[in-house]
């Protein structure tokens, strides 16, 4: 469920007949964007094709506000794919693991 304030930008953005994307980075850009809005996103992205241009604008947000925390979420969600891609189930594992907080 997204937050009031999201809410309210991504009905704006629809009435506007803006694409939802551009609601979505403005969030994460100013560092206000929910777990709900980064899946949004993470969604929207990947059925445009665009999911490397998502890496690449969270990464440069993550260098220049290393404290944003959607722009950190994204680069974990990328770090995960590319373990999943590379076959490293176990490094995956422990790494989801070590994120959530639930050691053995």
């Amino acid at each position: 469920m997204l937050a009031g304030r999201e809410e309210r930008i991504v009905e704006l953005t629809r009435k506007l007949g803006l694409p939802l994307e551009e609601a979505y980075l403005g969030l994460l850009k100013d560092g206000s964007i929910s777990r709900d809005a980064v899946v949004r996103l993470i969604g929207i992205s990947g059925e445009q094709g665009r999911l490397d241009e998502l890496e690449k604008t969270a990464a440069e947000i993550a260098r220049r506000a290393p404290d944003n925390e959607g722009a950190k979420m994204l680069m974990r969600f990328f770090g995960f794919m590319a373990m999943a891609e590379a076959g490293d189930v176990e490094t995956l594992y422990e790494t989801a693991r070590k994120w959530v907080g639930n050691p053995r």
